[in-house]
């Protein structure tokens, strides 16, 4: 069990402090306290499948800054500290993990420190889980006098999509406001798509709370705020799980002929369906047998077989159906297409369920060539199982 507490230490001054408790009697594993030479206020944290703990908030350094900490959750050790700023007033709100080694934090930055004219904009970082390194930012709102715009929670997808839930006046949305979803790519930090509810007359727009559904539905639990009598309602949004694609990974090997076997796919993988997505490979060696085979247990790169060939796929690794490419023997002219789903499907217990993050790749030879069995292996392509 992990607590996050804020504490007063050394020169009465709060700062973080992070305790580990025995989960079987409460009693205290490991704490530790971290702060600058002005207060440090703690905001979120969450914890990775490592058991690494992720901590961030307002420190005082010089202005008030983003402030995330990384500690060992063996033993409670600082592996790495960064700050985050864009105003003179920042203020993080929510902080999410990718699973695939990324850190976000989301939170409102005031530029000119003045929180009187309501200006705040949503500031949203995303660095490095391993060493903390800088990666992108995301600034979303106007400086204008009423341009109140604030995010309340962070949280990612399989495909890794980043939302960020929050409040805007900027125009177009004041003077009322709207409760907003942002969509941003997880490799960029641009945005993708946005999810606007305008309120009522007299009602201003609330922050909420992230979560997704059993269908991978995004779920934003808000709120509304009557301005003439104060009233707060609980607004339920769901959205639709966006369009899950793939993304291309790994080097393809190069055959004895010289050929590179590339990877694609087509459709959305799901679950449920039997048909819809299909992997397909092009430029591959011709009259060749293969099967593509995948896994969910992450990516790699090991050098494989010759050498000029790298496994992609962690194991341990499914398979489907051997099958035959298309093409001339010693041409880069072959290619090789499965409906993956369908494959699934008559295979019982392959079908990965719902939310999985799937890798695969293609596995090929000339077996009319005795005297030297020439393999090699595709590149690879990651993607997330829909409902």
């Amino acid at each position: 069990m992990i607590v996050l507490i804020n504490g007063i230490w050394f020169s009465q001054q709060p700062d973080y402090v992070v305790l580990k408790l025995s989960p079987t009697d409460g009693s205290t594993i490991w704490e530790h306290n971290w702060g600058s030479n002005g207060g440090d206020s703690p905001r979120a944290m969450e914890v990775d499948a490592a058991g690494d703990v992720f901590v961030t908030g307002t420190a005082i350094n010089f202005t008030d800054k983003y402030s995330t900490i990384k500690l060992r959750g063996s033993d409670g050790q600082l592996l790495w500290q960064a700050y985050d700023s864009k105003g003179s007033d920042d203020s993080p709100r929510a902080l999410a993990l990718d699973g695939q080694g990324g850190v976000y934090i989301t939170g409102a930055i005031d530029f000119d420190g003045n929180k009187s004219n309501f200006n705040n904009n949503i500031y949203t970082v995303k660095r490095d889980a391993g060493s903390g390194a800088f990666l992108w930012s995301h600034s979303y709102g106007q400086t204008c006098l009423g341009c109140f715009d604030v995010p309340s929670d962070v949280i990612v997808d399989l495909a890794g999509n980043v939302y960020v839930a929050g409040a805007s006046s900027s125009p177009p949305y004041s003077p009322t406001g709207v409760t907003l979803t942002l969509v941003l790519d997880g490799q960029t930090g641009s945005e993708l798509e946005r999810g606007v509810v305008s309120t009522e007359s007299g009602a201003g727009a609330g922050t909420g709370a992230l979560a997704f559904g059993p269908g991978l539905e995004l779920i934003n639990a808000s709120q509304l705020r009557d301005a003439n009598t104060g009233a707060v309602e609980i607004t339920i949004l769901a959205y639709p799980p966006r369009t899950i694609g793939a993304a291309s990974y790994c080097t393809a090997g190069t055959s004895a002929s010289g050929c590179q076997a590339m990877l694609s796919s087509t459709g959305a993988a799901s679950a449920s369906a039997a048909s819809g997505f299909s992997l397909v490979v092009s430029t591959v060696e011709g009259a060749k047998d293969g099967l593509f085979f995948f896994g969910a247990s992450g990516r790699q790169a090991n050098s494989w077989g010759s050498g000029t060939s790298f496994q992609c796929v962690t194991p341990p690794v499914s398979r489907a159906a051997l099958m035959i490419g298309s093409g001339t023997s010693g041409a880069c002219d072959g290619s090789f297409s499965a409906d993956l789903n369908a494959r699934w499907t008559a295979k019982p217990g392959q079908n990965p369920g719902a939310g999985a993050l799937v890798q695969a790749q293609l596995w090929y030879r000339d077996p009319q060539n005795t005297s030297n069995q020439t393999t090699s292996l595709s590149d690879a392509v990651e993607f997330a199982v829909g409902p």
